[in-house]
C-alpha cells in the first residue's frame, strides 16, 4: 500500500519537522511519484515506526512533543 506525507504524520504520530529528520537521517526511503511528491510504502512505515518505538524506550520525552508535567 502506498502513503501520503500527511497519511504518515498521522499514523507514526510526528510532526512534519520530525519525519523530514528522520528522513535526513535515512530511517526511511520514500519514493518519488511522477508530481514530486513522497510516496512511502509499508516498509517505510514500519521504519519509522520502530525507529519511533526505540526512541521512546530510550528518552524520558516523548517522540515529536514536549513533556510540560
Amino acid at each position: 500500500m502506498d502513503y501520503q506525507v500527511k497519511d504518515v504524520l498521522q499514523i507514526v504520530g510526528v510532526s512534519r519537522k520530525t519525519l523530514k529528520s528522520w528522513l535526513q537521517k535515512g530511517v526511511a526511503t520514500p519514493r518519488r511519484a511522477s508530481n514530486g511528491y513522497r510516496v512511502f510504502d509499508d516498509d517505510d512505515l514500519r521504519r519509522l515506526v520502530e525507529y519511533k518505538q526505540q526512541l521512546v524506550a530510550t528518552t524520558r520525552y516523548p517522540v515529536g512533543g514536549r513533556n510540560d508535567n
